[in-house]
């Protein structure tokens, strides 16, 4: 029954335009910092302590991320429309040569992304833009089943299917060794036994190393790659300089250490480029080095 009726209001959302998802995602932004409260203060005080903001400052820069990651969120409901012409329409490239050479190859490709900008588009533009045929995109489940079946269905197009999180390791390695794609959101918090503790934006952070693990054991290049939102109804393809795991020197355990620092520093380039489109009301530092912490249930994925 919530399944039936989740998508049913999902089906209501897909016949707005790009135009009115944004407003609804600003409308929403401001509803949900209005009631969550405590996401509220610790989305201003992650921005005071890592980004050396004051209290005035990063309160803007917050209630600034709330609408943009509520856009974010609605924007799921336009991926089954979006197709090669709203990209070239809408959609400038950073690197244009980046993407010409990755299209020409016949590798395996790690891509690697945030909870920033229009994140949940990132999985049709490898597929339309860099003309890999086949993208998988590995999500974490949420506590709802109906939510996640609905997300699933949304998120699933041809040629790109969404794999939960847990026990996708061997499933994604055979396609990774067949030359396909896998996408992979890597700046949640996770449990420390899934992680390398690397400073992030000037605090220590667990980071998720299975991505990493993944590249390494397919002999993967790694690309970072972003879509940030401009004015206009515009957007920006960013990507940048890939890392090709066979050139990493060392054993197995400093290569997976090098490519999830690789990954982990390229998102917090583009958090500090881009603080406003971050998704700050995560709890990005709750797991400890010293302890062990639930992470958050939270849905990620490129497949988005």
């Amino acid at each position: 029954m919530k399944t039936r009726l989740l998508w049913w209001l999902a089906c209501l959302g897909q016949r707005m335009s790009i135009a009115q998802i944004d407003r609804a995602g600003d409308g929403l932004g401001r509803l949900f910092w209005l009631v969550l409260r405590s996401r509220r203060r610790l989305a201003t005080k992650a921005i005071q302590e890592h980004l050396g903001l004051g209290e005035a400052e990063s309160k803007a820069l917050a209630y600034e991320s709330f609408q943009q990651n509520c856009r974010s969120f609605l924007e799921l409901l336009y991926v089954p429309k979006l197709d090669k012409a709203f990209l070239e329409e809408r959609c400038t490239i950073n690197r244009p040569d980046i993407i010409a050479a990755i299209s020409k190859l016949e590798r395996p490709i790690v891509l690697v992304s945030g909870h920033i900008g229009a994140w949940e588009f990132c999985s049709t533009i490898v597929r339309e833009i860099l003309g890999i045929t086949r993208v998988t995109g590995i999500a974490r489940k949420p506590k709802s089943e109906a939510m996640h079946v609905v997300m699933m269905r949304l998120r699933e197009r041809p040629c790109i299917s969404v794999i939960p999180h847990r026990n996708a390791a061997r499933q994604v390695l055979r396609r990774l060794k067949n030359n396909e794609a896998a996408g992979f959101v890597v700046d949640h918090n996770t449990s420390s036994r899934e992680s390398i503790f690397l400073p992030f934006l000037g605090e220590v952070a667990a980071v998720n190393k299975g991505p990493a693990i993944l590249a390494v054991g397919a002999k993967a290049l790694v690309l970072p790659l972003f879509l940030f939102r401009e004015p206009g109804g515009r957007y920006r393809i960013h990507v940048e300089d890939p890392l090709d795991t066979t050139t990493i020197p060392g054993d197995r355990e400093q290569q997976v250490q090098a490519v999830t620092e690789f990954y982990n520093e390229a998102v917090e380039r583009q958090v500090r480029q881009h603080p406003e489109q971050w998704f700050w009301m995560h709890k990005r530092w709750k797991t400890k080095p010293d302890a062990e912490t639930e992470p958050d249930s939270q849905a990620t994925s490129m497949a988005e």
